[in-house]
């Protein structure tokens, strides 16, 4: 007998196969794919001011790119990313981020990742393909909840921006179409992730997770 959660998991199958498929096709060639890629937002962002800086309109291959363009670290990009944070438009990107993303700053202090609407988008089609994947190679995954923790577990930090800081919610990361289903099969409610300290988010969370009797798949994308 197919449960709720299992109609909802074949569906989302079903819906993440033209992800799997381009995904697919990819592979057949992925220098090729890359380097379009790579030169297709170099194109888009050639109107940001990094892009300006970097002159990223002279850019025709791969190898112009790596001239132009140096190696940097998250501090080298901080300055810009304190651009966005006070509103100024097209700092790194042609569009503006809806989001700037924290990380908790395990190789130094936290880090802001600016998301536009198109990075959310890649996002999504990567872990749609993925999940087809993962899906048709592990059917009975699908008849049972999952587990999902996207976000690190921490406070946002305290910086003065115009631009949101993180999400709410981690279904938010898969598309407004598709996070009430998320909420209705996910056996850890969204809002664990406001408990006052980590130890109570850990503990909350393990008790979720205990009583879901269907749970048949953990994804942690952060150590937290």
């Amino acid at each position: 007998m197919t449960t709720f959660t299992g109609l909802i998991n074949r569906a989302w199958r079903l819906a993440s196969k033209p992800a799997a498929t381009r995904l697919d096709r990819a592979l057949q060639d992925p220098v090729t794919q890359q380097h379009h890629y790579l030169l297709r937002w170099i194109d888009m962002n050639r109107d940001s001011a990094f892009g300006r800086k970097y002159d990223f309109r002279a850019i025709r291959t791969p190898a112009d790119y790596r001239k132009a363009v140096p190696i940097q670290t998250y501090e080298d990009f901080r300055p810009w990313i304190e651009r966005i944070c006070h509103g100024e438009p097209r700092v790194l990107t042609h569009q503006n981020p809806v989001r700037l993303l924290p990380s908790s700053g395990s190789s130094g202090p936290y880090k802001l990742i600016p998301m536009t609407r198109d990075l959310l988008r890649s996002f999504q089609e990567a872990v749609f393909a993925w999940v087809h994947h993962l899906f048709s190679a592990q059917p009975e995954l699908m008849g049972g909840s999952a587990y999902w923790a996207i976000s690190p577990a921490m406070q946002k930090p305290e910086v003065e921006s115009v631009i949101p800081i993180g999400y709410e919610d981690d279904a938010a990361y898969f598309g407004h179409w598709f996070q009430p289903l998320l909420h209705r099969i996910w056996p850890v409610p969204s809002t664990v992730q406001h408990a006052q300290s980590i130890e109570v988010f850990q503990e909350v969370t393990l008790l979720h997770l205990l009583l879901a009797r269907d749970l048949r798949l953990i994804s942690i994308w952060h150590p937290s």
